[in-house]
């Protein structure tokens, strides 16, 4: 393999007219070989993105969803219309219902029947791979399964998620899936929503590659609700981990994207729907 490309299909923000954005993500992997849909968006977008940006989804060999979330997992349906036969890599917890709080402290369902309603998931089920150790899913490009908990400003769980609509029982969301590939330059990772902390996912993919150094991070990190204090401790531990390249987007939320902005000068940069990235890994 000699070159990958990272295109970003959908994301919250845009600076191209004929793409929409919606509050969720996507990304196409491209190798010389081999092509992984990171994730499909909330539905609204992945389907004139993936037209205007001239991706044929027909020729995708496989999709990744990073969680069971609606704003992951929603587009699958466009999959399916499009293609017929690559398989679908999750962890067999994203397949549970999952509920939030709402402000006004009730319970809302953050699932698309197609992946968790046993009679929708039974018309494609053969295509489903489960995972939830670390796995290839195309050549080069792996998946990190489930990411242990080991920061301790991070083991505090996710907050407002469960797996009831009564919300009793919180829901570890063990099915928060990465991915990452390396290169010369170091190993790129990246992140749906980090549930697990992002520096969890860091800490947990340099084990997996033999301590080689992060070289970029794209992707939500799970901190647009998070206290001040949170932001500051990512903020030392990314000083720890030799400062890599950020393209923070999504859920990571306006006030950490500051932070990390001003923290980290000309290393933090914008990731929106439409931009792409090339790699060489030979």
């Amino acid at each position: 393999m000699k070159k990958l490309e990272l295109t970003l299909v959908c994301e919250g923000t845009t600076t191209y007219g004929s793409l929409l954005g919606e509050y969720g993500l996507a990304w196409l992997i491209r190798t010389d070989t081999h092509t992984l849909l990171y994730d499909t968006g909330q539905g609204l977008a992945l389907e004139n993105n993936s037209e205007e940006l001239n991706i044929d989804l027909s020729k995708l060999d496989a999709v990744l969803l990073s969680h069971g979330h609606y704003d992951h997992v929603g587009g699958l349906a466009d999959v399916f219309k499009y293609n017929r036969k690559c398989p679908v890599y999750a962890h067999a917890s994203s397949l549970v219902p999952k509920f939030c709080r709402t402000p006004n402290g009730n319970g809302r369902n953050l699932n698309i029947p197609l992946l968790c309603q046993k009679s929708e998931r039974a018309k494609w089920e053969k295509r489903l791979r489960l995972v939830d150790g670390p796995t290839e899913i195309i050549p080069g490009v792996f998946t990190t399964g489930t990411i242990p908990r080991v920061a301790p400003f991070e083991r505090t769980g996710n907050g407002s998620f469960y797996l009831d609509r009564n919300l009793e029982k919180a829901d570890p969301m063990l099915d928060d899936l990465s991915v990452y590939f390396e290169t010369p330059k170091g190993t790129c990772v990246i992140v749906g929503c980090a549930h697990s902390g992002i520096i969890n996912t860091l800490l947990h993919v340099k084990k997996l590659t033999n301590n080689k150094p992060i070289y970029a991070i794209y992707g939500g990190m799970h901190l647009s609700h998070a206290k001040l204090e949170r932001i500051e401790r990512t903020v030392r531990e990314l000083r720890h981990l030799d400062t890599p390249t950020l393209y923070p987007n999504h859920c990571t939320g306006m006030a950490a994207i500051e932070r990390l902005y001003y923290a980290f000068p000309g290393k933090v940069h914008a990731a929106s729907t439409g931009m792409h990235w090339a790699y060489r890994l030979s």
